[in-house]
């Protein structure tokens, strides 16, 4: 599989886990995926649903690193 095309997976794999979860404002979280590096954006009310985010999106296959670049309201 190209790089693109597993990249292309992943981010479906990330915005579908995000989608599912069940804090609003990770819904409306942004990614870029790199070769298998996932940089995660957006705005969440709390430090604590910036780290579910980052612990959600971990344990995906083919998530080598993340860089939280969520910002807390």
């Amino acid at each position: 599989m190209s790089s693109s095309a597993s990249n292309s997976r992943l981010k479906e794999a990330v915005k579908d886990r995000l989608q599912g979860s069940a804090y609003p404002s990770m819904r409306r979280l942004e990614c870029e995926v790199y070769d298998g590096v996932l940089i995660l954006s957006g705005r969440v009310p709390s430090f604590f649903e910036k780290q579910v985010a980052q612990e959600t999106l971990a344990g995906l296959a083919g998530v080598k690193r993340i860089i939280n670049c969520v910002e807390v309201n």
